[in-house]
Protein backbone atom coordinates (compact mmCIF):
# COMPACT_ATOMS: atom_id res chain seq x y z
CA UNK A 1 0.00 0.00 0.00
CA UNK A 2 1.38 3.41 -0.78
CA UNK A 3 0.28 6.72 -0.04
CA UNK A 4 -0.63 7.75 -3.99
CA UNK A 5 -3.59 9.90 -4.19
CA UNK A 6 -4.55 9.30 -0.07
CA UNK A 7 -4.14 11.19 2.90
CA UNK A 8 -2.19 10.01 5.42
CA UNK A 9 -5.02 10.06 7.44
CA UNK A 10 -6.71 7.51 4.66
CA UNK A 11 -3.17 5.76 4.77
CA UNK A 12 -3.14 5.04 8.21
CA UNK A 13 -6.90 4.02 8.51
CA UNK A 14 -6.35 1.59 5.77
CA UNK A 15 -3.53 -0.04 7.35
CA UNK A 16 -5.35 -0.30 10.40
CA UNK A 17 -7.93 -1.74 8.63
CA UNK A 18 -5.97 -4.56 6.86
CA UNK A 19 -4.23 -5.30 10.16
CA UNK A 20 -7.08 -5.48 11.93
CA UNK A 21 -7.57 -8.93 12.13
CA UNK A 22 -3.52 -9.97 12.67
CA UNK A 23 -4.08 -7.40 16.26
CA UNK A 24 -0.97 -5.52 15.44
CA UNK A 25 0.69 -3.30 18.32
CA UNK A 26 0.57 0.41 17.70
CA UNK A 27 4.12 1.54 17.52
CA UNK A 28 4.91 -1.18 14.63
CA UNK A 29 1.31 0.31 12.91
CA UNK A 30 3.37 3.69 13.59
CA UNK A 31 6.47 2.43 11.97
CA UNK A 32 4.49 0.42 8.79
CA UNK A 33 2.81 3.97 8.05
CA UNK A 34 5.69 6.38 8.56
CA UNK A 35 7.98 4.75 6.36
CA UNK A 36 4.85 4.87 3.55
CA UNK A 37 4.85 9.02 4.05
CA UNK A 38 7.35 11.80 2.44
CA UNK A 39 10.45 12.21 4.12
CA UNK A 40 9.43 15.92 4.50
CA UNK A 41 6.19 14.84 6.57
CA UNK A 42 8.30 12.40 8.37
CA UNK A 43 10.79 15.24 9.03
CA UNK A 44 7.34 16.96 11.30
CA UNK A 45 6.21 13.81 12.72
CA UNK A 46 9.21 13.05 14.76
CA UNK A 47 8.71 14.90 17.65
CA UNK A 48 5.62 13.56 17.34
CA UNK A 49 6.86 9.97 18.81
CA UNK A 50 4.44 9.88 21.88
CA UNK A 51 1.23 11.08 20.48
CA UNK A 52 -1.62 9.10 19.94
CA UNK A 53 -1.79 8.05 15.94
CA UNK A 54 -5.13 10.22 15.34
CA UNK A 55 -3.01 13.22 16.21
CA UNK A 56 0.29 12.56 14.28
CA UNK A 57 -2.05 11.76 11.31
CA UNK A 58 -3.78 15.03 11.50
CA UNK A 59 -0.57 16.31 11.73
CA UNK A 60 0.66 14.43 8.57
CA UNK A 61 -2.59 15.53 6.72
CA UNK A 62 -1.69 19.23 7.60
CA UNK A 63 1.77 19.27 6.46
CA UNK A 64 0.84 17.77 3.09
CA UNK A 65 -1.82 20.21 2.68
CA UNK A 66 0.48 22.71 3.56
CA UNK A 67 3.64 21.76 1.00
CA UNK A 68 0.85 21.18 -1.69
CA UNK A 69 0.54 24.72 -1.64
CA UNK A 70 3.78 24.96 -3.69
CA UNK A 71 6.63 23.34 -2.54
CA UNK A 72 7.97 19.94 -3.84
CA UNK A 73 6.35 17.63 -0.92
CA UNK A 74 9.12 14.40 -2.28
CA UNK A 75 12.64 17.25 -2.53
CA UNK A 76 15.38 15.88 -0.90
CA UNK A 77 16.53 19.46 -0.25
CA UNK A 78 14.02 20.90 1.30
CA UNK A 79 14.63 24.12 2.84
CA UNK A 80 11.96 25.80 5.01
CA UNK A 81 11.88 29.95 5.47
CA UNK A 82 11.00 31.14 8.97
CA UNK A 83 7.37 32.10 7.46
CA UNK A 84 7.12 27.92 6.87
CA UNK A 85 7.79 27.12 10.11
CA UNK A 86 5.95 29.63 11.45
CA UNK A 87 2.86 28.21 9.88
CA UNK A 88 3.91 24.66 10.76
CA UNK A 89 4.24 25.37 14.30
CA UNK A 90 0.65 27.50 14.22
CA UNK A 91 -0.55 23.94 12.71
CA UNK A 92 0.61 22.17 15.76
CA UNK A 93 -0.57 24.38 18.05
CA UNK A 94 -4.09 24.09 17.07
CA UNK A 95 -3.80 20.57 16.39
CA UNK A 96 -2.84 20.24 19.41
CA UNK A 97 -5.27 22.26 21.33
CA UNK A 98 -7.93 19.94 19.42
CA UNK A 99 -6.65 17.06 20.86
CA UNK A 100 -6.51 19.07 23.96
CA UNK A 101 -10.38 19.93 23.67
CA UNK A 102 -11.12 15.83 22.75
CA UNK A 103 -9.12 14.38 26.24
Amino acid sequence: MILGSLKPYQLLRNLQQELFPFNFDENLLRELWVQKLPKAVCMVLAPCVGCPLSVAAEVADNTVAFYSQGTPINSSTLVETADQSSAIGTRLAATSARRDRVE
